[in-house]
C-alpha cells in the first residue's frame, strides 16, 4: 500500500475505476501510469485483477439485480398506497370529528382552518372503532387505595408502596 508520511493512504472507488481503464487501454505502461497517479505499480496491478475478476459478475447479477428492483419497486408503490388510504381515511374521520361533537353539521365553519392532524397509525383498522372495554371494579379499588396512600406518604417510592399494600391486605392498615 502507498505511504504519505507513515499514514496509509485511501483510495476512492472512483479514482481506482479511472487508473483501472487507462491501466486496461495499455497507452502507457504500468510504471509511467503509477508515476503520474502517485501509485505503486504492484498497486495498479491488483486493482486490475480485481476489477478483471469482478467484471463478469457485474455482468451475471444485472438481470437478478433488474428485477429485484422492480419487485421493490411494487412493494413500495403498494404501501404508499395503503399508507396514503390510511391517511385519507383518518384525517377525513378527524376533521368530521368537531361536528359530531357539536351535534350535526353545526360544528367549525367552512372558513375555519383546522389545526393539523395528529398522525398516529393505530395496530389496526378495527382497533380504531373498538370501545375501550371497562375497567374492573377490584383494579378500581386498588387505584383509590394506592392513591391514598400515596397522597399520605408521598416520599414513600414504588416498594414502599408495594409493601404497605400488602400490608393493608393482611389486614395491617
Amino acid at each position: 500500500m502507498a505511504r504519505a508520511n507513515g499514514k496509509r493512504r485511501r483510495f476512492s472507488a472512483e479514482f481506482k475505476t479511472r487508473v483501472v481503464k487507462k491501466a486496461m487501454r495499455e497507452d502507457d505502461t504500468l510504471q509511467a501510469l503509477a508515476a503520474r497517479h502517485g501509485v505503486h505499480p504492484n498497486q495498479i496491478r491488483d486493482w486490475r485483477r480485481q476489477a478483471e475478476a469482478n467484471m463478469a459478475e457485474g455482468f451475471r447479477n444485472g438481470a437478478k439485480r433488474q428485477a429485484g428492483q422492480e419487485e421493490m419497486v411494487k412493494a413500495l408503490r403498494a404501501k404508499i398506497g395503503e399508507l396514503t388510504m390510511e391517511r385519507d381515511f383518518f384525517q377525513e374521520r378527524w376533521r368530521d370529528e368537531p361536528r359530531r361533537q357539536a351535534g350535526g353539521a353545526g360544528g367549525r365553519r367552512a372558513n375555519e382552518r383546522l389545526p393539523p392532524m395528529p398522525i398516529a397509525r393505530p395496530a389496526s383498522r378495527s382497533a380504531a372503532y373498538r370501545k375501550p372495554s371497562p375497567t374492573p371494579a377490584r383494579d378500581l379499588a386498588l387505584m383509590r387505595r394506592i392513591d391514598a396512600l400515596h397522597t399520605a406518604c408521598p416520599f414513600h417510592g414504588a416498594r414502599q408502596l408495594a409493601a404497605a399494600l400488602r400490608g393493608c391486605e393482611h389486614g395491617q392498615c
